[in-house]
């Protein structure tokens, strides 16, 4: 349980604000999120300074700007440009302001925790915050807590790496449009290098024949030099003016060589041309054709072209190969991750909020149960079947089933953040103190049908647990130190959301708030005297301490 002195700075915001508590970034915090991360089989997270930085200055400023239990009306994400400690609008700004190479950071925050481990137990049962640290990707985390304000920042250190040493296999490359066909750049670059002459473009001779005929100019240049004596017109007569000399070329004796040209002086190709390469460089359109549809397919390209633009630096990374880092971080994790993971225990029995709120219209859900599939081996799941069941030794069965359950999945999340392969299911009443409860999910993956399940228990008070009821007057106890709970109802669900006392005669009466319907309670002093203590409504509820009574312990 957590200490007298906590205790006061969970129900008091005034002593919360006053405390001198120190901001620290919180190494014990990378140990409670691996010990999560393990027990469901997904590799450990490693320390980067850069995101304790990251999560230490947002602590800070929300420390100064958000308190416990208004961060419905402010972001607990969010800092707000102009005000002091302000370090960045969002975490992969106020990450990448501290040095972490790329924006790819996730977040999550608790307020007014008393430690770590609660912290992370708080987080665990909120459900988008829960697969944040459940995330297969993720491989490195920073962690910070300012007067109670824990921040935890997880990223990934493969494509840090990436950002930082650049490795030219990550650089994008765009291919080449080969008339239709794409070709690795690589391949044109090389063609290009050794460019054979017979592609280079050479333009026929300027004037053609009659028949339309394209002659080859540079055998058509040497003939204008030294045309042959009975090619030139003498006399009167049709002529064709075809060399730059102006020697006239006689028509009949033309039409006969167009008619059947000698060896060399037909233009071979069509004249039309393509420019490739860089500088430019013309080419026959015959033999560019040629060579596109010769292409090796070894030589094709079979990329996306697509790229990211993660980077702080400005790299750019290929989409093949961020992929290739996100393939091989998943390839060394589970098929899948349920929580509450087989034997684990001091499980809380409920859920309160979130940001954003999975079932808002909810005063509380008892403990999500979840499971999430990794991408890597499973690209269609179905779930088919789900039971909750509580341990109770009875005559015909020891597990009695939880009907009332909601699901959600990416279908009906109402607030979009679920992936396909990410489901959890949330029993509408709260769970019990200190209870066993398993569960079994049902699921076709990609067609094959596969079985999930756990057994877990729910945290033990081990105190003296008292139950009132709404509109009970008095709560008659026989101990100094024990648990008061009221489990919801129609006129009020979180009862002791905030609670107070009013006492005489006794040195003191401390509360510590477990949850809105659990309050423990430690009583100093032997006498008589009762304790007042007035619910979030103001329903003054009295503790006898002297009645003759025996306590019960529900759970």
């Amino acid at each position: 349980m957590p200490s007298i002195k906590k205790i006061c700075s969970l129900l008091l915001l005034s002593c919360l604000l006053v405390s001198a508590e120190p901001a620290i970034a919180e190494p014990v915090a990378l140990a409670a999120v691996n010990e999560v991360r393990q027990a469901v089989g997904l590799q450990a997270l490693t320390d980067s300074q850069p995101l304790n930085d990251a999560a230490l200055a947002h602590a800070l400023y929300l420390q100064r700007y958000i308190s416990p239990g208004t961060e419905q009306q402010a972001s607990a994400h969010e800092e707000r440009q102009g005000l002091a400690e302000f370090s960045g609008h969002f975490a992969p700004d106020r990450a990448l302001r501290f040095g972490y190479p790329h924006s790819q950071v996730t977040e999550n925050v608790s307020l007014g925790n008393p430690d770590i481990q609660a912290s992370v137990d708080d987080l665990m049962s909120a459900i988008y915050h829960r697969f944040a640290f459940l995330d297969f990707s993720v491989d490195e985390i920073g962690t910070a807590n300012a007067a109670q304000r824990y921040v935890f920042n997880m990223g990934k250190r493969n494509l840090a790496q990436t950002c930082l040493q650049q490795p030219e296999a990550a650089k994008p490359v765009q291919p080449f449009n080969c008339l239709g066909i794409r070709v690795k750049s690589s391949s044109i670059e090389k063609m290009c290098a050794d460019l054979p002459a017979q592609a280079r473009f050479d333009q026929p001779f300027s004037s053609r024949c009659a028949n339309g005929t394209l002659l080859n100019r540079r055998y058509m240049e040497q003939f204008c030099q030294s045309p042959p004596s009975q090619a030139l017109l003498k006399g009167t007569g049709r002529y064709y003016n075809l060399c730059p000399n102006g020697d006239p070329i006689d028509g009949n004796w033309f039409d006969a060589f167009c008619a059947a040209p000698p060896v060399g002086a037909v233009y071979a190709n069509s004249g039309r041309v393509y420019k490739i390469c860089a500088p430019e460089v013309p080419v026959y359109a015959e033999w560019f054709e040629q060579y596109c549809a010769s292409v090796p397919e070894s030589d094709h390209y079979l990329g996306s072209g697509a790229y990211y633009e993660m980077c702080d630096n400005g790299f750019q990374i290929s989409s093949e190969y961020y992929d290739q880092l996100v393939d091989k971080r998943l390839l060394a994790q589970p098929l899948a991750v349920v929580w509450p993971a087989d034997g684990v225990t001091d499980i809380k029995p409920v859920f309160y909020s979130e940001e954003p709120h999975p079932t808002p219209d909810l005063p509380m859900t008892g403990y999500p149960v979840s499971i999430q599939f990794n991408p890597r081996w499973v690209s269609s799941a179905v779930i088919t079947g789900f039971s909750l069941e509580k341990f109770e030794p009875g005559d015909i069965s020891d597990w009695q089933p939880i009907q009332a359950v909601r699901s959600i999945d990416q279908r009906n999340d109402i607030n979009q953040r679920f992936s396909a392969l990410e489901f959890a299911w949330f029993p509408l009443q709260r769970l019990e103190w200190g209870a066993r409860y398993r569960y079994r999910i049902d699921a076709l993956l990609d067609g094959v049908v596969k079985q999930f399940g756990a057994e877990f228990e729910t945290t033990k008070l081990n105190l003296p647990v008292y139950a009132t009821e709404g509109g009970q007057k008095s709560v008659v106890v026989s101990s100094r130190h024990f648990v008061l709970y009221r489990p919801p109802d129609a006129y009020d669900a979180l009862p002791f959301q905030g609670v107070s006392l009013r006492y005489r005669n006794r040195p003191f009466v401390e509360a510590n708030v477990i949850d809105s319907n659990t309050v423990e309670i430690r009583a100093g002093g032997r006498g008589c005297s009762p304790v007042m203590l007035s619910t979030r409504l103001e329903e003054v509820i009295e503790i006898d301490f002297c009645a003759k009574s025996k306590w019960l312990n529900l759970f």
